[in-house]
């Protein structure tokens, strides 16, 4: 009954008393002129390639692939490394433990520290992980802990990585974009295994994890801090995002206050305006 009262509500009101309420009075002129202003300002669907126009963002939206190829890749090699216990069973526990924390680390990192602090920290991390398993293949049970480690950095990464997807590219092809930032990471998955069985000495997967690890760290360079801004609502929006940020400077959650936030999009101002 609570659920249909503000329907019957309107439906009792009639709608010459509600504009008498509301001291307005509007022609239907008016209203038929502001909706067509408000279809006109509507963005049109456009093409992930538009992104190829724009400079820094064709630049991060290659590096988010990137990223989210070899990530994928550090973290299926780490899912399909079960194997180096006897009981596998056993281990995919283990590391399954080791994970279940990760995206919880992630977001209070991010929330309080900032994305590019917590991409370059996992990064790093993960990294000297990967050294250390390369010199652990001896222990069984030091191998399986540091591939833990190694396990839950990789997961960072990925919660990093489809954060900034959401985070840098523009409302038209946002979704479209993380679509296909899954896709490279499928790629990397399809990848691990041939990474896995590489034919290397042994424990030489590790070298390549590492690689891609400190590709990742580089693939993060382009990408400004967006920890407080809004998302951008046009592609010229998420071509500007992170002016006024230095780049050698750490913004996180008790500076943020010191940087100025970026002109609201043009096409929000203009629909604002309408509205009123």
């Amino acid at each position: 009954m609570v659920d249909k009262e503000p329907s019957l509500t309107f439906n009792v009101i009639p709608e010459r008393q509600i504009s008498v309420t509301n001291r307005k009075q509007v022609s239907q002129h008016e209203v038929e002129v502001k909706l067509m202003e408000l279809i006109r300002q509507q963005p049109v669907d456009r093409p992930l390639s538009d992104v190829l126009r724009y400079p820094k963002l064709a630049l991060r939206t290659l590096m988010l692939f990137l990223m989210s190829f070899m990530q994928f890749v550090v973290y299926s090699v780490t899912m399909l490394s079960m194997t180096v216990l006897p009981n596998s069973f056993l281990a995919h526990f283990v590391l399954s433990i080791f994970e279940l924390p990760s995206n919880f680390f992630g977001w209070a990192i991010t929330h309080y520290l900032g994305r590019r602090f917590m991409a370059y920290c996992t990064f790093l991390l993960l990294s000297v992980f990967c050294l250390a398993a390369y010199f652990s293949i001896q222990n069984e049970w030091l191998l399986l802990t540091i591939l833990g480690f190694v396990k839950f950095f990789s997961t960072c990464g990925l919660f990093v990585v489809f954060l900034m997807a959401s985070e840098a590219l523009p409302t038209p092809v946002r979704t479209s974009g993380t679509g296909i930032t899954v896709v490279f990471g499928m790629l990397g998955m399809v990848t691990a295994p041939h990474v896995l069985h590489s034919g290397f000495a042994e424990g030489g997967h590790y070298w390549i994890l590492l690689a891609m690890t400190v590709a990742s760290a580089i693939c993060m360079i382009p990408f400004p801090e967006t920890l407080g801004l809004q998302l951008p609502q046009t592609f010229q929006d998420a071509e500007d995002l992170g002016q006024g940020r230095p780049f050698i400077k750490w913004i996180h959650h008790w500076n943020l206050h010191n940087f100025m936030q970026p002109p609201e999009s043009q096409h929000k101002t203009v629909n604002e305006s309408l509205m009123s």
